[in-house]
């Protein structure tokens, strides 16, 4: 397995992840656009996890600038699915150790995520990574 960024030729691939995780369809032409806009806005990384040209997982890594003390960077985790077909091989693992070291390289204190009530498998795996200072975290959708 390899964790590389994801790159343009990724997103059909990446289509299909975001529709497990999201149980919805994904608009390719949306995301290919919003893709784009990342990587040149440069504070985000979106990570994948291959099996040969497969991809079976991804973690999208956004930072943010902060006001506080020192004024250092942090990094919201967000997107975090590993295909279903994959699972329990050690993808969400790698996946957000290479999350971290993104942060890590963007200077970041700290990332947080937040994670639907009913994944319990994914808290799991996000315990394990070291989430587990005691916080709770708070959505609310915007509707237009």
């Amino acid at each position: 397995m390899l964790v590389r960024k994801i790159e343009k030729a990724d997103l059909p691939q990446l289509a299909v992840l975001y529709e497990q995780l999201m149980d919805a369809p994904t608009d390719l032409a949306l995301l290919e656009e919003n893709f784009s806009a990342l990587q040149s806005e440069g504070r985000s990384v979106v990570l994948g996890a291959f099996e040969g040209d497969t991809l079976i997982g991804t973690v999208y890594v956004i930072i943010c600038r902060d006001l506080v003390e020192t004024c250092r960077p942090f990094a919201v985790v967000e997107n975090v699915v590993v295909d279903e077909h994959f699972r329990g091989r050690g993808a969400g693992r790698a996946l957000m150790q290479a999350a971290e070291e993104a942060a890590k390289e963007f200077g970041c204190t700290y990332m947080m995520l937040v994670s639907g009530e009913k994944r319990t498998t994914a808290h799991k795996l996000y315990a394990s990574a070291g989430y587990d200072v005691p916080v709770r975290g708070f959505k609310k959708y915007l509707e237009e």
